[in-house]
């Protein structure tokens, strides 16, 4: 059954204008190109009666060149740029929503804290604790921040903002600088984010959730940037941002149920003329929105804009979009409802009468001629006690081999998260980790077969439990109703050659299995004393 396609949020996303960058021709180039992409949004919105109206201004980084500290007005050129597109969409101030790159920082600045920072052995959390050392950090992007706080306040670091959409929930629009230990040209592989803007990325929830970032979380700019991307993904998810300057939409599938993620790159809004011919490096801007399509699925709709030399003007950008095609479209949700629910409707599992609870599973029936058991989930310790513990054991000793993927007790900010959403008392989940990894580690000395037990964890966030027997996937929620016990959970069993173990739990188990890091005898040692 089809449903009216709805539109649910829209944006125009513009990143790299480099205002003050370059010499008198450069900037009567520039002067020209931006004129045409103002002109180019105008005719867009006037043509395209597909195209809706964008209900925000998405602008991820290098607005200036160099943080207005060669050119006293590249942020008075920008604003005066910036207003004139608002004023266009109809759009206030306040639905402008940016986060500064690399050429936003005055490099010039309190240089000698980019070195500490940098140097062998400096962990950035425990560098800034120091307020001296903060306040000159902070100071880098003064031009910026008070750039931004004219067209509206919001903290350089890190921000968010929810909408509320009637009949879908609320959306979040957030933006972290990834742009904050940057310092020269070496910044690759030599930036990393805080840990109160990790914490940030994995607190902040919503039904759909628009990141907006300058740097690439997968390209190795970004030290830490694999415990940012575990984050990110951790919802349904659409990461916006520039830099690279080579547009693109990508869809990820993401290590949880039953969501995919989107990055959307944003060309340069316009950078050296030398390389802004009509291959992958022209100049480029796009429009994109949150729709709701006839099926009912969740997509993510981009309208990518390319300029063209030989015409001296924006078109459509053919090489992000299939031909005769104005636009292009990844999947971010399956089967989107206004319940929330994204799954198809399964049957609970009933196996000789027995009705089965997140906490009293038959695994002793469940592993019966079966090969191979990957897990994933926090703590999973009801798995390892008894009576189950001996289930375990006697598979693994005839042959079978079993993989778990738990929490992280060492990602401090993860496991701070858990306690607050299950209402626990400080520590308690990191024990319970803690002593699933014990009785592991008893297992597996015990076994014939050591290897066939792999043990590893992860900085993702969990939101519920799963168990892949062989292909087939037992699906355990945390919560299915807010406020109900775990344990009154039930589980939910889905054969491998199910729509729901082929669109969502196959890519994002594999995914999350390879993503892990495994432990050796010696490293689960280490995490044991520790705790």
């Amino acid at each position: 059954m089809s449903i009216a396609q709805r539109n649910i949020f829209s944006w125009l996303h513009i990143s790299d204008l480099h205002f003050g960058h370059g010499d008198d021709t450069y900037k009567w180039d520039q002067k020209s190109v931006l004129t045409a992409l103002h002109s180019d949004v105008e005719m867009a919105l006037e043509n395209w009666p597909e195209l809706p109206k964008p209900d925000a201004v998405f602008i991820t980084g290098d607005i200036g060149f160099s943080g207005d500290s060669l050119e006293l007005d590249e942020y008075k050129q920008a604003e005066n740029f910036i207003d004139g597109i608002a004023n266009t969409l109809g759009l206030p101030r306040s639905m402008i929503f940016m986060t500064p790159g690399n050429h936003d920082v005055q490099r010039t600045i309190n240089k000698e804290i980019i070195d500490e920072i940098r140097a062998p052995g400096t962990k950035i959390d425990s560098y800034i604790k120091s307020g001296e050392n903060r306040k000159k950090l902070y100071e880098r992007f003064s031009n910026y921040q008070k750039f931004s706080d004219t067209l509206h306040k919001r903290n350089f670091e890190y921000w968010e903002e929810k909408i509320s959409i009637p009949d879908f929930g609320n959306i979040a629009i957030m933006g972290v600088n990834t742009a904050l230990t940057s310092g020269d040209d070496n910044d690759k592989g030599n930036l990393v984010l805080t840990g109160e803007q990790l914490h940030f990325l994995s607190s902040t929830h919503a039904k759909v959730r628009l990141v907006l970032t300058h740097h690439p979380l997968n390209e190795l700019w970004i030290k830490n940037e694999q415990s940012a991307q575990h984050r990110l993904m951790q919802d349904q998810t659409v990461h916006l941002y520039g830099h690279v300057h080579n547009p693109d939409v990508k869809s990820v599938s993401s290590a949880g149920l039953p969501n995919n993620h989107v990055r959307v790159i944003a060309a340069a809004a316009h950078q050296d003329p030398r390389d802004a011919t009509s291959g992958k490096d022209s100049h480029g801007y796009n429009f994109g929105s949150l729709v709701v399509d006839q099926q009912g699925d969740l997509i993510v709709r981009t309208w990518p804009r390319r300029w063209l030399a030989k015409v001296n003007n924006f078109r459509v950008d053919h090489f992000g979009v299939l031909d005769r095609f104005h636009f292009d479209d990844r999947l971010l949700g399956k089967k989107f409802t206004p319940s929330g629910l994204n799954l198809d409707t399964p049957d609970k599992v009933h196996l000789d009468g027995v009705h089965w609870w997140g906490d009293h599973i038959a695994w002793n029936k469940l592993l019966f001629n079966k090969k191979k058991l990957d897990i994933f989930g926090i703590s999973v310790r009801a798995l390892f006690e008894q009576p189950n513990h001996d289930h375990i054991k006697d598979f693994l000793d005839n042959g079978g081999k079993v993989s778990v993927v738990l929490a992280d007790p060492r990602d401090k900010h993860t496991m701070a998260q858990y306690e607050i959403d299950f209402a626990s008392k400080a520590g308690d989940r990191t024990a319970k980790v803690i002593a699933t990894l014990s009785l592991m580690l008893g297992i597996q000395k015990r076994l014939k077969s050591p290897e066939n037990l792999t043990i590893a964890v992860t900085s993702h966030y969990f939101k519920y439990s799963a168990y892949r027997i062989d292909e087939d996937v037992l699906f355990v929620p945390y919560r299915l109703i807010p406020g109900k016990a775990t344990e009154h959970t039930p589980g939910l069993l889905f054969e491998k050659s199910g729509s729901v173990v082929q669109r969502f739990f196959k890519g994002d188990l594999d995914g999350l299995l390879e993503s892990a890091t495994i432990l050796n005898e010696e490293a689960l040692t280490e995490i044991l004393k520790a705790g």
